[in-house]
């Protein structure tokens, strides 16, 4: 079990959401939150739990930033 921490000050729930049915296939991705965290704990993960928690991080990243684009447009 890996879990990563992601500021709720920069991430949205909803960027997090979607990247979570986007990696449902390859891990089983559960959120919790405290009061400045949104808590990514991943299991049954197909791939190493490390490389697939950076790339899921790295996929969240890319959603937000598509949206700024599309924002722009």
């Amino acid at each position: 079990m890996k879990i990563v921490r992601f500021s709720k000050e920069i991430y949205d729930l909803l960027y997090l959401e979607s990247a979570i049915l986007a990696y449902k296939k390859i891990a089983t991705i559960d959120v919790e939150h405290d009061e400045l965290n949104w808590n990514c704990r991943f299991t049954d993960c197909e791939f190493d739990e490390e490389k697939t928690a950076s790339e899921f991080g790295n996929y969240v990243i890319d959603l937000m930033n598509s949206k700024k684009i599309n924002d722009c447009n």
